[in-house]
């Protein structure tokens, strides 16, 4: 009887200590599907239903996905919409995080938790 290895769970940084930016969900695109498949950005935007410099726009990480662009992807490509959502969430985060903002959303005061874990207003 062969008992299968554990996998071992690497932990990964959270968006606030990774140094370098999640890849943009254009690149993961590019690099991952269009480059591997020898297919012309013309060929998919025609695919997906969208302008050539909607995707091209996408590709270079001049536009973000969105949930239409998504489900079009997931549907051309076999994946889930959702695998392009988490691509685009994380960069957003990591550029908020690590944004003009940052340091004034750090300031906040947080509100306050009761015994049950409940919310306090503060005075």
């Amino acid at each position: 009887m062969s008992t299968k290895p554990i996998p071992t769970l690497i932990p990964r940084p959270s968006i606030e200590q990774m140094v370098e930016p999640p890849a943009h969900a254009g690149e993961v695109l590019r690099e991952d599907f269009l480059v591997p498949l020898g297919i012309t950005q013309t060929a998919f935007a025609a695919r997906l239903g969208i302008s050539l410099q909607r995707l091209n726009d996408l590709l270079c990480g001049r536009r973000g996905v969105t949930v239409d662009t998504a489900l079009r992807l997931a549907r051309v490509l076999g994946t889930s919409a959702q695998f392009w959502i988490n691509l685009q969430d994380a960069r957003e985060l990591w550029d908020a995080v690590h944004g003009p903002n940052a340091k004034e959303i750090e300031k906040l005061e947080p509100l306050q938790h009761d015994r049950d874990g409940r919310l306090v207003a503060s005075a």
